[in-house]
C-alpha cells in the first residue's frame, strides 16, 4: 500500500501558486506555447475552493486529493485559450482505471482563474468510460455531474 502525504492548501501555497501562474502566463507570451501546468494549477485551486487536501504523491493511483471525510477525489482541469471559459465541445483526458470516490472537473479562464467546477460520483464516470474509450467529452461529463 502506498504512503500518502497530504497537503492542506494555505496562504503560503497560494502565494507560490500565484508565482507559478505568473511564470506560465509570461512563458506563453514569450515562447508562444503553454508551459503545461494547467492540471497542477487546477488541482491546487480546486483543493483550496473545496477544502480538500492535495496528495503530494504525483503517482497516487486514481486520485489527486482527499476530502474531509477521507474520500478520494480525481481532479481534471481545462483552461480557456481565448475566452473566459473553455469550450464544452472538447474532451477531458482519460480517467484513471483505479477507482476514486468522485471526480471534479474545473474550468479555468485564460489567466488561470477558477471559473466553474462540476462534481460526479465515480460510478457515473465508469459508465462514461464504457461508452467513450478515449477521454470523455466535456458535455458528457457535465450531463452526469452537478455544478458546485
Amino acid at each position: 500500500m502506498q504512503k500518502t502525504d497530504l497537503l492542506r492548501i494555505s496562504r503560503k501555497e497560494m502565494m507560490t501558486l500565484k508565482k507559478v501562474i505568473g511564470v506560465a502566463v509570461e512563458f506563453e507570451k514569450v515562447f508562444g506555447k503553454k508551459l503545461n501546468v494547467t492540471g497542477e494549477i487546477g488541482e491546487v485551486l480546486v483543493c483550496r475552493k473545496l477544502g480538500l487536501k492535495l496528495d503530494k504523491n504525483a503517482r497516487a493511483e486514481g486520485y489527486d486529493a482527499v476530502d474531509k471525510k477521507g474520500k478520494k477525489v480525481q481532479i481534471k482541469t481545462r483552461r480557456s485559450e481565448k475566452d473566459d471559459l473553455p469550450k464544452v465541445s472538447g474532451r477531458l483526458s482519460r480517467f484513471s482505471s483505479h477507482p476514486c470516490d468522485y471526480v471534479v472537473v474545473a474550468f479555468l479562464d485564460r489567466s488561470y482563474r477558477l471559473r466553474k467546477t462540476w462534481k460526479a460520483p465515480f460510478s457515473n464516470i465508469k459508465k462514461l468510460k464504457q461508452k467513450e474509450k478515449s477521454g470523455p467529452a466535456i458535455s458528457s461529463f457535465i450531463r452526469v455531474a452537478e455544478e458546485i
